[in-house]
């Protein structure tokens, strides 16, 4: 992506394709890009402030994914019989989060703690994204 460095600090804008115009802030002097990513269902939204820094919020529809979790769970027909069953399904931006609190990505580093996964996909607090009854 590239920055039109000859605008003027609050007319800094997105040269992309991939980005357009969502809101801008005249008396702020802001203005504010987004891109819609209709596969993960990832929003990405560039933020262009009076002072030249430019910042960048995600954010995630995951209503169809814990809807899908809770049906899962609820039909769930038990582990026998079975060679793999699925134990959670987790949003993406949420997921990136879980895995700095458990230490890194699994096979990759070396800090990462399959038991404090487990530990907080175990939590009340994230019971939406399992797909079983009972404990991971």
């Amino acid at each position: 992506m590239q920055v039109n460095a000859n605008a003027a600090p609050h007319f800094i804008h997105a040269a992309s394709p991939q980005y357009r115009l969502y809101a801008r802030d005249a008396a702020a002097k802001t203005s504010t890009y987004v891109k819609d990513d209709p596969r993960t269902q990832i929003r990405t939204y560039l933020i262009f402030e009076a002072d030249g820094t430019i910042k960048v919020r995600k954010s995630q529809r995951v209503d169809a994914v814990l809807d899908l979790n809770k049906d899962q769970a609820n039909s769930f027909s038990g582990y026998r019989g079975k060679d793999w069953v699925c134990t959670s399904r987790v949003p993406l931006l949420e997921w990136n989060k879980l895995l700095a609190a458990s230490g890194g990505t699994p096979g990759v580093d070396a800090d990462y703690d399959r038991e404090k996964m487990r530990k907080i996909l175990n939590d009340g607090d994230y019971r939406a994204f399992k797909t079983v009854p009972g404990r991971v």
